[in-house]
């Protein structure tokens, strides 16, 4: 699965292998702010998280303005 991050000041891609997809499965398809953690990969403009853990932050919204 790959997942882009865009922010504006640059894009990421997150690269999800199938097993550690399945092992966040849950958190992937039900969180609304995710955090990743893994290598990172650049080669020239382009730039990969290759993620080994992904963390849910949804809570943190709780107190967010809409």
């Amino acid at each position: 699965m790959f997942v882009t991050l865009e922010t504006d000041i640059a894009n990421m891609n997150i690269i999800m292998r199938p097993n550690i997809f399945e092992v966040y499965r849950r958190i992937v398809l039900g969180g609304h702010m995710l955090s990743a953690r893994g290598i990172l990969q650049k080669e020239g403009e382009v730039v990969h998280l290759v993620d080994r853990k992904i963390y849910d932050l949804s809570k943190m919204l709780a107190g967010a303005p809409n």
